[in-house]
């Protein structure tokens, strides 16, 4: 006969090891991700340094430059929520807080009196 505390406590091994594998895992996946995102706007960024610096221009060089100062202000967000989605990964309160924080701060740029004072005048 199997002992019966020795089998809760094996059930309670399995299911720690699973969610430190879940927990590393998407650590990996939001590091991954945000090392993608912050290479994109290191990019992004010297390129329009360089504009401006050397007169450095091409074909399309505008419209490339405009959709960057579009989306410049959500792609900050998006690395800012990689990141702490990272650190908080396995904690589900927390997780559940800074999310509805990161919604808070995204879904309120779209009101025409903070997006306004984040635009240069």
């Amino acid at each position: 006969m199997v002992n019966k505390k020795f089998l809760e406590n094996a059930v309670t091994f399995t299911y720690n090891k699973i969610n430190k594998y879940k927990e590393e895992t998407m650590k990996k996946l939001y590091s991954g991700l945000a090392s993608i995102l912050g290479f994109i706007i290191i990019l992004l960024y010297a390129l329009k340094n360089a504009t401006t610096l050397f007169d450095f221009s091409f074909e399309g060089m505008a419209d490339i430059l405009g959709y960057f100062n579009l989306v410049q202000q959500y792609l900050i967000y998006a690395l800012a929520g990689l990141v702490g989605l990272e650190l908080l990964a396995g904690k589900k309160l927390l997780s559940l807080i800074f999310i509805v924080l990161l919604a808070f701060v995204v879904i309120t740029t779209f009101f025409p009196e903070i997006a306004n004072s984040y635009l240069p005048s």
